[in-house]
């Protein structure tokens, strides 16, 4: 969490940010920002690392009409010209400068709030709340980015809890879990980040026991 001011267009620009999931355009040079406090709460922010300079994207506007980017998480195409996320159970594509939406997927399932894009921008992986009476059973699950039929990811008796994450070579995806498999289903302590093919198959603990939960890698 943090507050920085930084200039943008001679004036001056607060920007409040809880960790929420800042990513590189591919330039490089400068990361999307998603502030989640003051003004600028639920905007999208470009921010050159080097000069400071802020451009508020999309005219300043929530894609999600609601207050906070935390939930959904916008995640950038690796050519930086698209936003994924998602919105109750509907999974959106943005165009970043046009603003145009469209909506790749309804699902009649609870969505997290975590979205994540394979390097090469061909899927989806995000997870999914099958049985609304046990909001503890929750799949990984992946999909083509440009919409398509589901594919469930099998983690055996490991359950996401939050985020994922593509390996670079994109045939692993990390998702964080409770550390300790029998552990209370309720419980946010000593999560680890586990890794598993992006087929499916025996999940593996990176070993780093978190002793909490998070929402961001």
């Amino acid at each position: 969490r943090a507050r920085r001011c930084y200039a943008t267009s001679g004036a001056k620009i607060v920007l409040e940010m809880n960790l929420s999931n800042p990513q590189w355009f591919p330039d490089g040079r400068s990361l999307l920002i998603q502030p989640q406090w003051g003004r600028q709460a639920g905007k999208l922010a470009k921010v050159d690392v080097e000069t400071g300079d802020v451009q508020l994207l999309l005219n300043g506007a929530s894609p999600t009409h609601s207050s906070t980017w935390y939930n959904p998480g916008a995640t950038l195409s690796p050519d930086g010209r698209m936003l994924y996320y998602t919105q109750k159970d509907r999974i959106l594509r943005r165009e970043l400068l046009g603003g145009e939406e469209n909506e790749l997927r309804a699902l009649k399932m609870a969505l997290g709030s975590n979205i994540s894009l394979s390097p090469d921008g061909s899927r989806l992986a995000f997870r999914t709340r099958p049985d609304e009476k046990d909001q503890n059973i929750r799949i990984l699950t992946t999909m083509p980015a440009a919409g398509g039929e589901l594919s469930q990811v099998k983690t055996g008796d490991v359950f996401p809890k939050s985020m994922t994450a593509w390996s670079g070579d994109g045939k692993r995806i990390f998702f964080v879990a409770l550390a300790k498999l029998g552990a209370g289903p309720g419980s946010n302590d000593d999560c680890d980040i586990w890794s598993v093919p992006a087929e499916g198959g025996e999940p593996v603990p990176l070993g780093i026991d978190l002793h909490t939960l998070i929402y961001f890698f």
